[in-house]
């Protein structure tokens, strides 16, 4: 969960979604992880133990924290997607740039931003207490997610 407070009620909504569809396509409820170091501009992530303990796939708060957990996965030698899925949220420029490229959710931002700008409205005492919004979502699939299991059917 991000260290900003202002933040943890969108990443708070981000998780619950996760665990509902989870819940509903039957696959296992969501391991919630978090760095083990930061230098400041990046953090790392201890991807071998995401792999013994039975994880195939992450979710990451943003696109950031997917290029750092690929990043990590890289120098510890373990292969994305192949290893381990990656998929980011906001669909930033870095996801489509970034080697390999991230699988990312598209969220509608005018709508998001809405409800981030009562939010701070809020703060100050000038907003309405209002529900996250229903908004529209699309998954950008990219390399991050793409597996080839070749390796599955050979002898």
């Amino acid at each position: 969960m991000p260290a900003d407070q202002r933040l943890r009620e969108l990443a708070n909504g981000r998780h619950q979604a996760v665990i509902e569809v989870c819940a509903a396509e039957g696959l296992m409820e969501p391991v919630l992880i978090t760095s083990v170091a930061t230098d400041g501009d990046r953090s790392e992530y201890d991807v071998e133990k995401f792999i013994r303990e039975g994880l195939t796939a992450v979710i990451a708060y943003n696109d950031n924290v997917a290029a750092d957990i690929i990043g990590s996965a890289t120098t510890q030698g373990i292969h994305v997607p192949t290893d381990l899925a990656v998929i980011g949220h906001d669909d930033s420029p870095l996801a489509a740039r970034f080697i390999p490229s991230i699988s990312s959710i598209r969220v509608d931002h005018r709508l998001l931003g809405e409800y981030v700008g009562n939010l701070v409205l809020k703060s100050i005492g000038q907003g309405q207490d209002a529900p996250f919004p229903h908004v529209r979502i699309d998954v950008i699939p990219r390399t991050s997610t793409e597996v080839n299991r070749l390796s599955d059917t050979q002898p």
